[in-house]
């Protein structure tokens, strides 16, 4: 048994804003963006996505839609689970101190990142 996702499905029954989604959780990505955050693979955080794993990841409008991914080429769209998400939120705090500390963070207006599935994070 995963403790730690037990143990944000367990914040999530008593967070009531964490009850809707508005898509369906994709589970072979939300296991990809689980790990992915496990690893601490958050790449860079823009205003309103972030590059983990090399994807392309939504991370506003949290928790409704955060840890959306959007595949251009295809025209694909994955969201996660509620438990993925609020460790996403939780993590992303993390990296952007870390982006603050190796100067890669945006300064001012966000600068571009482009990722390995096509799509630019602002």
């Amino acid at each position: 048994m995963d403790w730690l996702k037990f143990k944000y499905q367990l914040r999530i029954a008593f967070k009531p804003n964490y009850w809707l989604r508005t898509k369906k959780a994709d589970l072979a990505w939300d296991k990809e963006l689980w790990d992915a955050l496990i690893r601490g693979d958050i790449e860079y955080v823009g205003e309103f996505s972030a590059v983990i794993a090399g994807y392309n990841v939504w991370i506003e409008n949290h928790p409704y839609a955060s840890g959306t991914i959007h595949i251009l080429k295809r025209n694909i769209e994955k969201s996660c689970s509620r438990a993925t998400a609020l460790l996403l939120a939780d993590e992303l705090p993390k990296a952007l101190l870390m982006q603050k500390i190796k100067g890669i963070g945006p300064t001012g207006s966000s600068r571009t990142y482009t990722c390995k599935d096509g799509s630019v994070v602002l």
